[in-house]
């Protein structure tokens, strides 16, 4: 059905258009592949640092022998946390705006691309419809002169 697959050269314009479309997904797609990675990187960092002070906490609240610093003691890790989910969340942001900045750039230039090759895929259609156009009414006139 589509001539694509069996003959690439059928149809230059076709294959442009998808070209064009090829690498708009695939530049999507390694642009979502990129956040996923930077979004998974911070979420280890969080880990990684929320462990870290819990079990620094823990090793104050084993060592610590008067019972009335036991609440400031773990007040004062409960804090180091809190500041670590901060950054954490300004870091966060800052990766989907940088995201979404790239991928909306992306998105702007595809319409442009799609656009052009829309065109010249058009003109291939036609071209190619007048072509069949013509080359029926060739053999129906041909049939017609047989026939008579």
């Amino acid at each position: 059905m589509f001539p694509y697959p069996e003959n690439a050269n059928a149809n230059p314009a076709l294959r442009a258009q998808f070209d064009a479309q090829v690498g708009y997904l695939a530049t999507l797609s390694q642009r979502s592949c990129d956040l996923v990675a930077r979004v998974s990187e911070l979420n280890m960092q969080l880990a990684r640092q929320t462990i870290d002070d819990m079990i620094d906490s823990g090793r104050q609240l084993a060592a610590c022998s008067d019972p009335f610093q036991l609440g400031a003691t773990a007040m004062h890790g409960w804090q180091r946390v809190g500041e670590h989910l901060r950054s954490y969340q300004q870091n966060l942001m800052g990766v989907l705006a940088d995201a979404g900045a790239g991928l909306g750039q992306v998105a702007a230039q595809a319409p442009a691309a799609f656009a052009a090759n829309s065109v010249a895929a058009a003109n291939a259609a036609n071209a190619a419809a007048n072509a069949a156009a013509s080359n029926m009414a060739n053999a129906a006139a041909t049939a017609a002169r047989r026939a008579s």
